[in-house]
């Protein structure tokens, strides 16, 4: 098995660049729409594989349009049985965190309310690599057959999508160009030629997309080092990343993938990879970095340039994929030194040396240890511990300093990503980055030198803290949360008053030309939204307690939607006929009626169209049960049905739209119906009531809605009647 005595990152470079050396590498082959495999995935769980394991999979894979991938335990839970003889790829994950029992001062477990040992979870401080063999769904014996799979999405949505994604972004992008295409670093700028000069909108988004995987990399995204001149090595690695994320967002789009001129940077690629077999690995985890990025930026649309890497849930990402960058594989053998980076040069001149795949230094065989006593790590040597007291900021602090991070006073630990200079770094650049937790069990952090390329992980070394201190540090964490809780309301104060002028300058009717209008593609009418200057339909959502628009959904022609920055949308609800908006309509609540709850406009329009009931708009799945509960609060009497969007093929392998309104539906004694669907509308991609509007006309929407309605306990109690 002489694969398993090389390194994991050996292997993927060895495998790769015989790949890039045949043409046969995903990312320079060409791909036309539809006929890009999807991303390797697990048969079990129904997960994507991410970064390199999704890169390698792919390698192996080829153009078998199956995407399931399993170990041999799954495969056999699966039912199936790996072929005598086959030879599976070794994929590579890491475990971050741990559950471990808490125990009480005496040391005995603390058990919860159901008598079974309570558990916290607490991250590693160093994590831990694990290692699984996989094998293609090709090599197993009675696997269960591949789900229909449609040949090729509709033109108009995956082009709606990819049109999505750009206009989340908020890039600058100009289409002044003859014949190139380009991200401009210093100006922040996209240019392109124009639209209609690309043989079809699927290689105009593709070379549009490549681009944004550039823009991504500025200071004020994910920060990476897009000054290589053209021709450099770092020019030529920045090609690999944006060219990988290219392949991986084609291949979830399907636009497919347009390698176009970057074939010219395969040599350079293989000499990189031959020079240092761990690029791949970096280049896989930013590619997919750049992908989650950029898909995220549509999921998360009040992000902004800037200030996105801020959002909760997307720095969550980022936090994750900078630790697996930091990880580095355990050696038993090297003496590893504490060397501050002040002292670097010190700790060289004494015989320190540093290692590139640990990003630690270390003393080689044969160092004078004498001479390095100083920087010798003393962890396990109880005579050397640190006795005295320190804050766990001044504690936290000092590491950053000690990474080369330039601050002013104490670092700030209140879960964000704060961006700081370097030493020796670019003038009015923040090329330092980290992020403190310490309301934590157990303060911890991260912070990065993009400079240095030094990252690391940061927990307090459980150095106590007096009764006094204690109390001072709740105090100050009080006051800076309730002082952000005072800014982020003053923030979106703001934003609803702009969504309200925004909208009180609309106009019933577009008031330019369009060619693509939103409501007649769907069939359904206009039940009081309006339109701003540029056409871009307007549905606002309502606080039903204040009467005030809470936010504001803008819908292009083409159907690409976005919301206002910073309005909150959970809670937000639009109705038709709009009685509900308005708190002086007491007398509504004493007359029962029933209320239909959808996702999206165009659905609910449909619903009205056919039946004649109110409708509520409650913009997506996960705002359901808020939107429900809103109107539950207005009229109490009230019987709300909520109208389930289908979603049977969502790539979680769940029905989303309709556990999200069983959800609802129980938090407010409400019904659920559910659209049914042919196998024939099923591959077509219908999922909610205005596709079967579109498809079978009103009379089923009104069907559906008079004889499928249930109670909602009922459909928690076993599967959906549809």
């Amino acid at each position: 098995m002489a694969d398993e005595k090389k390194s994991f990152h050996l292997q993927v470079a060895e495998e790769v660049i015989a790949a890039l050396k045949d043409g046969t590498a995903p990312w320079i082959k060409p791909w036309e729409p539809g006929q890009q495999p999807e991303g390797p995935m697990n048969a079990m769980t129904g997960k994507s594989y991410r970064g390199m394991n999704r890169m390698r999979l792919s390698m192996a894979q080829g153009g078998n349009i199956d995407s399931r991938w399993c170990t041999y335990k799954q495969a056999e839970s699966l039912g199936g049985q790996v072929k005598k003889g086959s030879r599976g790829i070794g994929v590579q994950y890491w475990k971050f965190d741990e559950q471990q029992p808490i125990k009480d001062e005496q040391g005995r477990p603390v058990l919860g309310e159901d008598g079974k040992p309570k558990t916290e979870t607490l991250m590693l401080e160093r994590p831990r690599a694990f290692f699984a063999t996989v094998f293609h769904a090709s090599q197993i014996e009675n696997m269960p057959p591949l789900p229909p799979r449609e040949e090729s999405r509709p033109e108009w949505e995956r082009h709606q999508q990819a049109e999505n994604l750009l206009m989340a972004s908020n890039a600058k992008i100009f289409h002044d160009q003859a014949d190139r295409a380009y991200y401009r670093p210093s100006t922040d700028e996209i240019h392109l030629p124009p639209r209609q000069q690309f043989s079809t909108p699927d290689k105009y988004y593709a070379t549009a997309l490549h681009e944004v995987g550039h823009w991504s990399g500025h200071e004020s995204r994910l920060n990476r080092d897009l000054n290589g001149p053209f021709g450099s090595d770092e020019y030529a690695r920045e090609e690999l990343r944006a060219e990988m994320a290219s392949y991986m967002l084609g291949a979830d789009l399907g636009i497919g993938h347009d390698p176009g001129q970057h074939h010219a940077y395969i040599a350079s690629w293989i000499e990189s990879l031959e020079k240092d077999p761990r690029e791949i690995i970096r280049a896989a985890q930013a590619a997919e970095q750049i992908r989650e990025y950029v898909v995220g930026l549509e999921k998360n649309q009040e992000l902004s340039q800037g200030n996105e890497i801020e959002n909760k849930e997307h720095a969550k990402e980022y936090i994750l994929e900078s630790q697996e960058q930091a990880v580095r594989q355990e050696s038993q053998e090297k003496t590893w030194l504490n060397v501050p980076y002040k002292e670097k040069k010190q700790a060289k001149a004494a015989g320190a040396k540093w290692d590139r795949e640990e990003k630690r230094w270390f003393a080689p065989e044969g160092a004078d240890l004498k001479a390095l006593g100083q920087w010798l790590e003393q962890d396990k040597d109880p005579v050397h511990q640190v006795s005295s007291v320190l804050h766990p900021r001044a504690e936290f602090g000092q590491t950053l300093r000690e990474a080369g991070l330039l601050l002013e006073g104490d670092p700030a630990m209140d879960g964000k990503i704060h961006r700081v200079p370097v030493e020796h770094g670019r003038s009015g650049a923040r090329d330092g980055a980290y992020c403190g937790h310490e309301q934590a069990n157990r303060p911890n952090g991260w912070y990065q030198n993009h400079k240095t390329g030094e990252q690391g992980k940061w927990l307090a070394t459980g150095q106590v803290l007096t009764q006094v201190q204690k109390t001072e540090l709740s105090q100050e964490v009080s006051a800076q949360l309730t002082e952000a809780e005072k800014e982020r309301q003053a923030v979106q104060e703001q934003a609803q008053k702009r969504a309200f002028a925004k909208w009180m300058n609309a106009a019933p009717h577009p008031m330019l030309h369009t060619t693509d209008n939103y409501l007649d593609r769907k069939g359904v009418e206009n039940l009081g939204l309006r339109y701003d200057k540029l056409g871009t339909l307007l549905v606002p959502g309502y606080d039903l307690e204040t009467g005030r628009i809470q936010t504001l959904q803008s819908i292009n022609p083409a159907g690409a939607k976005w919301f206002g920055k910073d309005c909150p949308k959970s809670g937000a609800v639009y109705v038709y006929p709009d009685h509900l908006n308005h708190p002086e309509k007491e007398q509504d609540k004493e007359h029962p009626e029933i209320v239909l709850v959808a996702e999206g406009y165009a659905t609910g329009a449909s619903l009205h169209q056919a039946t004649g009931l109110p409708v509520a708009i409650a913009f997506d799945a996960g705002n359901l049960k808020e939107a429900a509960m809103a109107i539950h609060k207005k009229l109490p009497k009230a019987s709300i049905t909520i109208c389930a969007d289908n979603d049977h093929s969502h790539p979680s392998g769940n029905n989303v739209g309709v556990d999200k309104a069983k959800e609802a539906a129980a938090a407010v004694g409400g019904k659920v119906i559910v659209p049914e669907f042919s196998k024939e509308e099923k591959e077509k991609g219908l999922t909610d009531f205005n596709d079967l509007h579109q498809s079978r006309g009103l009379d089923a929407v009104a069907k559906a809605v008079g004889h499928k309605a249930y109670t909602a306990d009922q459909s928690l109690d076993g599967e959906v009647e549809r």
